[in-house]
């Protein structure tokens, strides 16, 4: 099969879209049922998880900073095409 043709292109785009659409679908239907769970303890506070988790998202950002701008450096001095 020939990636670079315009049908399969558009084939692959559209497969795309649909996966991450049922991911979604399936992702918050866990989160929704879940919430319900965790609901019965009064004393459940949620800010430390949300905290963690933005530390874990600033970090996965800043090693894709760094691994684009390596990348970069490398291409610019001509170590790699």
């Amino acid at each position: 099969m020939n990636n670079v043709n315009k049908e399969s292109v558009i084939h692959r785009a559209k497969n795309t879209a649909r996966n991450l659409a049922n991911r979604a679908a399936v992702g918050g239907t866990a989160l929704m049922g879940s919430g319900a769970a965790m609901a019965g303890g009064g004393g459940f506070d949620g800010s430390e998880i949300v905290t963690t988790i933005g530390t874990y998202v600033a970090a996965g950002v800043l090693i894709m900073t760094a691994f684009v701008v390596g990348r970069w450096t490398l291409k610019a001095f001509g170590v790699i095409k």
